[in-house]
């Protein structure tokens, strides 16, 4: 066995050894000959301008690629540099380098970012067709904002660029919608921006806080001042209510059930508008009243003619109840709800005589048979107290001694009486009398045997009894 593999080993092929051999030799001559080439190249003096920024180089190198890999600048893709990479290098030569940016481009909620090397935001906006309007929208480089001009001679570089449109809204007060546009992030900056104030007792839908966002509507409810009174309180209220019923609720004014307004609850509420509360209330007041007693006359054949009997009346008592209405304190109403009797009244009762008791005088002239005394005043007359007058009375019989005047409602026509001093006399005339009773008897004469008389005295009415005389004599 150890001569076998000592027989192997001594007859080991030398080719591959050879062959490596071979192939160092040849990198060494490559690497000899490419230094000596790089040796032997000729020495360019460069100046690399890198975005603004520029740089002196010397090098041995080829190409434009080769140069600046030398000098360790990185090229991205987007760059542009000039002369091209592949380009060969030549003596004093500019190597010029406009470097790509990222720009990150803002229309609304959408962000997209853009490898470029423009600097004029207009040119960009253009190259990468990005919607925009001047008239109504605006732009922001890195959060700035650039005015018209400003962007026509801008080109500068930017990070950012952002378009921010004019949010269309519709405004809408007294029901009148008007459109407006507006850059703002909120309501009510929006509205703000359009010189449109809000007052603090309007009401604004939705909240000024809420985010704009393109076609909403806006609502302004504007508040109106109004003064109210009622008769313990005034105030000055701004409300959005449109009738006066509303505005008092949302005023935090309450009425009672009977409470009413001037004007009517269902009024439009006007700016500037006076409103006054009635307060209303009503009562149930109790009042006695005295129920007054009534007087009768009541003929009583007990008693003798001109007697009386007097029974006292008594007043009663009723309990009334009324519904009193009050406003603002002041009494406008009283009706009667009930009535209610407490005592009866007692009638007062005079009762007088008409029994008639025949009584005998003695007289100058004899006994002379009388039913009735009368106390009366006495006068006199004879016909030619008055010129002119017809000497006849009111029953056409002559005037005489005898014939006697009176007021027929004491004593009726054709009844005889006897006057102590006089004699009998027979009622056949009237007159005036006099102003103070009715109970008055003119004593009629001759003109030759003519008494004048001015007395009282008591007038005896004789039989017979004459038909309708008054039971109760006149005062």
């Amino acid at each position: 066995m150890a001569m076998i593999a000592g027989r192997t080993a001594a007859h080991r092929p030398v080719w591959p050894l050879l062959l490596l051999a071979a192939l160092v030799m040849t990198i060494m001559v490559s690497t000899v000959l490419l230094a000596i080439a790089l040796l032997y190249r000729p020495l360019h003096n460069l100046q690399i301008d890198d975005g603004g920024q520029s740089t002196s180089f010397a090098t041995r190198s080829a190409t434009v690629a080769e140069a600046l890999a030398e000098a360790g600048i990185v090229i991205h893709a987007g760059d542009d540099v000039y002369p091209p990479l592949s380009s060969e290098l030549a003596p004093e030569m500019t190597i010029e380098i406009e470097r790509s940016r990222k720009v990150t481009v803002q229309i609304d909620d959408m962000a997209q970012t853009y490898i470029t090397r423009i600097n004029e935001p207009l040119a960009l906006i253009a190259s990468a067709q990005l919607p925009y309007d001047p008239a109504s929208d605006r732009i922001f480089l890195d959060g700035s904002l650039i005015d018209e001009s400003s962007l026509q001679t801008w080109s500068g570089p930017f990070e950012t660029l952002a378009i921010q449109r004019a949010l269309p809204f519709t405004l809408f007060t007294s029901d009148i919608g008007v459109e407006h546009t507006s850059f703002a992030a909120t309501v009510g900056e929006a509205l703000q921006e359009n010189g449109i104030s809000i007052h603090p007792h309007d009401r604004l839908e939705p909240p000024a806080e809420t985010p704009l966002s393109a076609d909403l509507d806006v609502h302004i409810d504007r508040a109106k001042a109004i003064h109210i009174f009622s008769t313990d309180q005034r105030q000055i209220a701004f409300v959005i209510a449109a009738d006066i019923a509303s505005a008092l609720e949302e005023a935090g004014w309450r009425l009672g059930p009977l409470d009413y307004t001037r004007p009517a609850p269902d009024t439009p509420v006007r700016e500037g508008m006076r409103i006054d509360i009635i307060r209303v209330r009503e009562e149930i007041v109790e009042m006695r009243e005295e129920i007054p007693h009534q007087t009768q006359w009541l003929a009583d054949a007990e008693l003798e003619l001109d007697q009386r009997r007097h029974v006292n009346g008594q007043a009663g008592e009723r309990l009334l109840r009324y519904r009193v209405r009050f406003e603002d304190g002041v009494e406008t109403q009283r009706e009667q709800i009930s009535a209610e009797t407490l005592r009866e009244a007692q009638d007062e009762i005079y009762y007088y005589g008409t029994r008639i008791v025949l009584r005998t005088l003695e007289t100058e002239l004899g006994p002379l048979e009388y039913w009735r005394v009368i106390r009366m005043e006495l006068t006199s007359y004879h016909p030619y107290e008055y010129p002119g007058a017809q000497n006849i009375t009111s029953t056409g019989i002559q005037i005489t001694k005898g014939i006697v005047a009176t007021h027929p409602d004491v004593i009726p026509y054709h009844t005889r009486v006897y006057v102590p001093g006089y004699g009998i006399g027979q009622v056949e005339d009237t007159g005036y009398g006099l102003t103070t009773t009715r109970r008055w008897l003119d004593l009629g004469y001759d003109e030759e045997n003519y008494i004048p008389w001015r007395k009282q005295e008591n007038v005896y009415l004789l039989t017979p009894v004459p038909a309708g005389f008054p039971y109760i004599l006149p005062p």
